[in-house]
């Protein structure tokens, strides 16, 4: 008879067990199509996490370490575009405050 054992997991089956891939794959992909949106991954959702974390200004070894990368480099080379906008919102925020004029090149004047 197999009976239920607490090993202190969050997220597990009916026996406390780690939920394999292919069953969190199962539920994902049955919660999306009941939410009627298009098909997507769960690492479509991490990519989203990130630029919204991005979006927000949020520190880059913060972003790398929810994504699990060992390297920052790693976050920079997949995502760093994305900082080169918010980057420009924060040259355009000291304009506002300094008065300070910004060329086409985006060099300080």
């Amino acid at each position: 008879m197999l009976c239920y054992h607490d090993k202190g997991l969050v997220f597990c089956d009916q026996f406390s067990d780690y939920y394999t891939e292919e069953n969190v794959r199962y539920w994902f992909l049955k919660c999306v199509k009941q939410a009627g949106i298009t098909y997507h991954t769960l690492h479509d959702c991490c990519h989203t996490v990130c630029s919204f974390l991005i979006k927000r200004e949020a520190q880059p070894k913060l972003i790398q370490a929810l994504l699990g990368h060992t390297l920052l480099s790693t976050t920079m080379d997949i995502y760093g575009d994305m900082f080169i906008d918010v980057e420009s919102q924060f040259v355009n925020q000291l304009d506002d405050v300094y008065g300070i004029g910004v060329q086409e090149d985006k060099n300080v004047i």
